[in-house]
């Protein structure tokens, strides 16, 4: 979690998300996946990296028809390697829902980067307290 906090705070001051941000989001989860075994977590499987590389294929053809910016669409594929496929749809659907209700009571566009950051911190925290949603 403590990689996400200089995208928190980019985006907090600015509205935006510089790309390096992202990249670096990303190489850090990849590694993590990659070398995770060596620090005592599951082994990365072939089935993992097929579904990273066609969730990122998705958002880009979402992306492509302008259903979401390609700002978002970059931040959700950096998203990909720090969860697993079940806990990354409830942190996507939950922040969405987020952004979608402070953009409804602000009237305006709401940032995307707060809203998934509480709904990461919040599945994050769901295995320490003894929950495991997936």
């Amino acid at each position: 979690m403590l990689a996400f906090i200089p995208l928190l705070i980019t985006n907090l001051r600015s509205g935006l998300v510089k790309n390096s941000l992202l990249a670096a989001m990303l190489a850090l989860g990849v590694l993590a996946a990659f070398f995770g075994p060596s620090f005592g977590a599951e082994a990365l499987k072939l089935s993992v990296l097929v579904g990273w590389f066609l969730t990122a294929a998705v958002l880009l053809g979402i992306a492509a028809y302008r259903a979401i910016s390609g700002g978002v669409a970059k931040f959700l594929i950096a998203l990909l390697p720090w969860f697993s496929f079940g806990d990354y749809l409830l942190v996507v659907t939950i922040g969405m829902f987020l952004a979608a209700a402070v953009g409804r009571v602000t009237g305006k566009d709401a940032l995307i980067v707060p809203p998934m950051m509480a709904a990461a911190l919040a599945i994050g925290l769901l295995p320490v307290l003894g929950f495991a949603p997936f």
